[in-house]
């Protein structure tokens, strides 16, 4: 392996030969993933458009998020997408996941969500 240093981002995302991994991340808190995966990961999205990375099947996966109405194949389609990007077609690798610990008295009755949302909504705690 060879690490080469950029001095800036045009720099870090230029096209070519030698482009590899860098240092990106997303977080994203709204429980609807329409709200981040086309500005990503869709057809214009940041990824592609800048020549980094493609695949029509999660392209249709995407699209599939913004117009359809039913909850079953919406969950199929974010199934279909994160199997691609995870594994068939690799977007991205994971180095690492930051840590999140929360503490609470036992008495209260609230469950921490596996990320940095505070989820307070009202089914979701018993105050």
């Amino acid at each position: 392996m060879k690490i080469e240093m950029r001095e800036n981002w045009n720099q870090v995302l230029a096209p070519g030969p030698d482009r590899a991994l860098r240092d990106w991340s997303s977080t994203v808190f709204i429980a609807d993933p329409v709200s981040n995966m086309p500005g990503v990961w869709g057809r214009h999205g940041s990824h592609p458009a800048g020549g980094e990375w493609a695949n029509e099947e999660a392209f249709a996966a995407v699209e599939a998020l913004e117009s359809e109405m039913d909850t079953a194949r919406r969950r199929a389609a974010m199934r279909r997408l994160l199997g691609i990007l995870e594994n068939e077609d690799p977007a991205y690798a994971m180095l690492h996941q930051a840590a999140n610990f929360t503490g609470k008295r036992r008495a209260i009755r609230w469950r921490a969500a596996q990320s940095f949302l505070m989820d307070f909504r009202a089914g979701n705690w018993d105050v």
